[in-house]
């Protein structure tokens, strides 16, 4: 049965989930197809079933795969048929990110101290109490802070919320370290033809992989999602040698930047969900790890509050 079985499907990633393919085609059979599943265990959408001639039973398909599934880019998907099951083999391609280079493996350090400046209104009054022994990453819009000292810019996802600053975030940065999501890295590679010191990260989706608010993860080796921009980026400064890191405009509440706009594509009203998740990450690296982590001003996440003297 097996040499009859047939996988017709494209294999995308699923920007700006860049981390997850979707497998979408027909699976062709000469049985009943009962079900089709990765080898990693997902279970694929079925559409109605046609028979399509010669025995053969054809029927449309879905299914998810991710770079952490093991064996990837190759994706064994195994069918269930009436007469018994076979499995065929798909290979997923990434994206090329050149010259945008993976983070974690590229030599980048930073210093001890580092402060991670969010986009939240608290930032607009107090960023320029950032002592100046910190070491700034900037996230997304927060580099358009008026009068913030940058030392690296970290970019999550272009989408319709983040494209209209995205150009004037570039210009205010215009050397140093850019750390960009992979999505957003491929999207604006051409423009950083040349460069060295681009850098993407991967914040993994799976569901088994995410940050989860009731149990910890390991840390250090990975970015996870599951937290947004500002969990990721606590993520990073610790994988490259952060241990004391201070929080600036991660409020985690409402829907307003900095400077008064909006977030109109993911609005969002009182506390943040993400904030449970946090506080699950940072009580596992105070505790696992020893690093403090502390906040410049207002914000929902239970960390105490910066003092010149602590």
């Amino acid at each position: 049965m097996t040499d009859r079985l047939r996988i017709d499907c494209t294999a995308e990633p699923d920007p700006p989930l860049e981390d997850r393919f979707e497998l979408r085609g027909t699976v062709t059979a000469p049985a009943a197809v009962h079900a089709v599943r990765s080898g990693a265990g997902r279970q694929a959408d079925l559409g109605t079933a046609t028979r399509v001639g010669d025995g053969l039973w054809r029927r449309p398909l879905a299914v998810v795969s991710y770079l952490t599934d093991p064996g990837f880019p190759q994706v064994p998907l195994v069918i269930d048929t009436a007469a018994g099951a076979g499995e065929v083999v798909v290979t997923c391609r990434s994206p090329d990110p050149a010259p945008f280079r993976p983070v974690l493996s590229s030599g980048l350090t930073f210093p001890r101290r580092v402060c991670i400046v969010a986009s939240g209104p608290s930032a607009a009054a107090t960023h320029r109490a950032i002592p100046p022994d910190f070491h700034i990453i900037a996230l997304n819009k927060a580099v358009l802070l008026p009068g913030l000292r940058v030392d690296a810019w970290m970019m999550n996802q272009l989408t319709s919320d983040s494209l209209p600053y995205y150009a004037a975030a570039s210009r205010a940065f215009p050397t140093g370290p850019r750390i960009f999501r992979l999505a957003t890295a491929v999207a604006a590679r051409a423009e950083h033809v040349g460069r060295g010191d681009c850098h993407w990260f991967l914040a993994r989706q799976a569901p088994e992989e995410q940050l989860d608010a009731d149990r910890d993860r390991p840390a250090g080796t990975c970015i996870r999602s599951g937290g947004t921009v500002t969990g990721c980026a606590l993520q990073l400064a610790f994988a490259l040698g952060a241990n004391d890191i201070l929080l600036c405009g991660a409020d985690m509440h409402g829907d307003r930047y900095f400077d008064g706009s909006r977030n109109d594509r993911d609005p969002k009203a009182g506390t943040w969900k993400h904030v449970r998740t946090l506080d699950r990450l940072i009580g596992q690296l105070r505790r696992d790890h020893g690093v403090t982590v502390r906040a410049l001003g207002e914000t929902a996440l239970n960390v105490p509050r910066w003092r010149p003297d602590a």
